[in-house]
This record gives C-alpha cells, structure tokens and sequence, in this order.
C-alpha cells in the first residue's frame, strides 16, 4: 500500500492539472467530434450503410447451400399409372406405391443471376443509401461544429461578464471602506453609509448573478462537447474579436450546411422510381444441385444401404406479365415522391440563400451595434474613473456613484451582449458557408 501511495498522488495531481486546463476552442471542436454521441451515432450508422452497399453488391455472387432430410412414412405415398403400363387392360389405372418406409437425402444446391435488372437496382439503391449516411454524418459534424462555437464563446464572454463583476466589486469594497472610514471619523453621516452598503450589496447580486450564468454557459458547451456535466472545464478569458466581418464571402449551393443530404435524398427517391420500372423485365439465373437420396424400411437399414447419386443443371425464366400493383401504381407512387423530392431539393437551396442573405444583413446590423455600445461603455468607464477622483477628493456623492455604477453595468452587459449577438451572427454565417 505505501508504495501505491505515491503513484495514487500523482494521480490525483494528474486529474487536477487536466481539471484546471484552459480548453480553446479547437481543442473543444476535436474534443466534440471525438466524444459527442451523436457524432458517434451517425458514424456508425454510415458505416452500416457502407457494409449494406456491400452486402447488395454481394448478392451478384453465386449462392451455395448445403441440404440435408431424413423422412418416415407411415403412410406410403400413392402413384396412380396407366394399366397397360403393368399388363391390366387399356383404359384401366394400377395404385402403386413408391418408395420406402424411410427416405433420406443430403446434397448442394447453388444459383446464380444471368440476367435480373433487379438486383442491380437495388445495388444502385444501396450505394445512394451509403452516400446519403456519409452526407448525414458531415452533417452531423457541422452542426456540431456550430453548436460548439455558439456554446464557447457564450462561456467565454460569461468569464468576462463574471470577471468585470469581479472588479467592480473589489472597487464597491474600497469605496465602501473608504466612506466607513469617513463615517468613524464622523466627516460622513448613516445615510451615506447605508447608501453605500446597498451598493455593496447590489454588487454582490450582480456577482453571484455573473456567476451563475457562466457555469450554466460552461454546462451547454460541455453538453455539445460530450464532456462529462460533473466535471470541471474552464474557458480562457475572451480577448475580444479580432476583426469584425461585414460582408459573407464568395460561396456555393454546394456548401449549404445539408445540401449533401438533400441531393441524396432526391438521387434516392429518382433511383427507386427506376427500380420499380425494372417489374417489367424479365429475369434469367442458373441453378444447379446435386444430392444423394437413401432409401430403407427403417432408419438403421437407410443409412447402412447405399444412397443413389442426383443432379441436375437448368436455367430459370421469370417473364411478368401481369401485377397492376407492381406495373402500374408503384411505379406512378415512385415517380411522384421523386418529383417531390426534387422540389424540396431546390426548395432547400432557395430557403438557405434566403438565410444566408439575412445572416448577411443581421451580421452588419450586429457590427453598428457592437462599435456603440463600446464607445458607451468607454464613456461609462470614463465617468466611473471621474467619480474615483471626487471621491478621494473627499466630495461624496454615493447617488451619483450608484446612477454612473448603474450606467455603466447596463452599458457593459449591453456591450457583451453586443459581442454575443455578433460571435452568434458570425458562426452562422460562417456554417451556412461550410467555413468553420
């Protein structure tokens, strides 16, 4: 046990070290795309529709199976034949009797299509499935992509919210102490001491009240990263957008976030039109099998006695001619849903071009907002530091104080909601131009 203490220690010193880690937010994106369940899911799910594209291209192969029966009679079957055939009269019919008690037989059988446009079909079929799986996983991962930049830099200026909460309060307790100080030495009377213990107080809800949304920030992004809730994770402190984008850049339909899977949704649905129409055709697969048949009066006797060889080798014609189901309204049922498919196809592009005009025109109404309520926030800050400097001047005016500290909370969560409603405005135009 004493020499498993240390490295239970190091452990320990281990986890906390990754505990107290400054997740970026790349690092939270390849997190998200290693753990998220959803990731996970989609990624097995293509991968099941690789295999069955595989399976379908299989089906091309021969077939072999291996047959295998033993039979009793108690009841010998009955075969009627003409009695001229046994030496009876001409017209007459002899009940004859074949085989034996017991009857076994063991052998293989195997097939294999010449010529069937339905298997080839449903080939074509199988392999838009697994290109539709692949489209849904990208999907996946660009939505979660999105997800997680939303959720980080929600957590991000929630640390910042919470910092500036913070230092506001440690400057409440200075001014505090310093009006207490005023008030021992009586150049201060209760009401400017009471004053300004309500601004104290005020401060600390705004605290608690910072806080609390920055750890229900870090609980959406550590949901979306598929990190565990209970665990700690920590955001480095946000150091401000490095350059505002007004204007979406240079793009394609085929970047839109499911464009992917609704192309292939469309392919899908014109492929099973085709594969319906294919009822019309015939069909041409050989088949061959080979057994050995035993015959006896009981089980013992039968697996003793010899057992006869039979073979045989033949081709298998299937023509349709007649199913109104299959010939008529499957195929029209098909044709439909592939011309809706191909309306929700366009319908899709003409809906994201509309969204990505009006990320377009929301991004730049975000930028005018964020460049006012930072230059209001700078004049708040400015006033703040003015009131600092009557204070130690000795002139006191803690309504002043309390209508500037409120003025300049207002204009600061005014400022980081600004920033938000940008960084939100910015990752969506960015994932409708598949850029993140």
């Amino acid at each position: 046990m004493n020499k498993l203490f240390p490295l239970y220690v190091a452990l320990c010193l281990w986890i906390s070290r990754a505990d107290a880690q400054q997740w970026g937010l790349a690092t939270c994106v390849d997190y998200a795309l290693q753990h998220s369940q959803q990731m996970q899911a989609s990624e097995r799910e293509a991968s099941a529709s690789h295999l069955a594209a595989k399976a379908a291209k299989a089906q091309i192969f021969p077939t072999l199976a291996g047959t295998a029966s033993m039979d009793h009679y108690w009841k010998i079957p009955v075969q009627v034949f003409p009695g001229e055939l046994l030496g009876q009269p001409e017209g007459s019919f002899v009940p004859v009797r074949l085989g034996t008690p017991w009857m076994g037989n063991y052998g293989l059988e195997a097939s294999v299509d010449v010529a069937n446009p339905a298997t080839w079909q449903q080939v074509k079929l199988a392999v838009i499935r697994a290109r539709a799986a692949g489209a849904e996983r990208e999907g996946v991962s660009r939505m979660l992509k999105r997800h997680v930049h939303m959720a980080y830099h929600a957590a991000a200026l929630g640390r910042q919210r919470l910092e500036l909460a913070q230092a506001r309060m440690e400057r409440v307790h200075d001014i505090h102490r310093l009006i207490t100080k005023r008030f021992k030495q009586g150049l201060s009377d209760r009401i400017e001491w009471n004053q300004s213990r309500t601004l104290v107080n005020d401060v600390e809800a705004a605290q608690n009240a910072a806080h609390s949304d920055y750890q229900t920030s870090l609980i959406d992004l550590k949901f979306w990263m598929g990190y565990p809730l209970d665990s700690t994770l920590q955001v480095p402190a946000f150091q401000g957008i490095p350059g505002l984008q007004t204007a979406a850049d240079s793009h394609s339909p085929a970047d839109f976030p499911e464009y992917a899977k609704y192309r292939s949704g469309a392919d899908l649905a014109l492929q099973r039109w085709k594969a319906s129409r294919v009822a019309l055709l015939p069909s041409l697969s050989v088949s061959a099998g080979y057994n050995r048949l035993g015959f006896g009066s009981s089980m013992g006797t039968t697996l003793r006695d010899d057992w006869f060889p039979s073979g045989y080798v033949g081709l298998r014609l299937r023509i349709p001619i007649l199913s109104v189901s299959d010939m008529v309204y499957t195929p029209r049922q098909h044709r439909l849903l592939a011309q809706a498919a191909a309306l929700s196809f366009a319908e899709y592009q003409a809906r994201e071009q509309k969204n990505l005009m009006q990320e377009q025109h929301a991004l730049e109404k975000a930028v005018a907002a964020l460049r006012i309520q930072e230059a209001n926030m700078l004049l708040a800050r400015e006033n703040e530091q003015l009131v600092f400097q009557k204070l130690e001047k000795g002139i006191v005016n803690l309504i002043e104080l309390k209508e500037i500290q409120q003025t300049l909370d207002q204009a600061t969560a005014l400022f980081i909601d600004a920033q938000l409603d940008y960084l939100r405005h910015h990752v969506e135009l960015h994932y409708l131009q598949n850029k993140l």
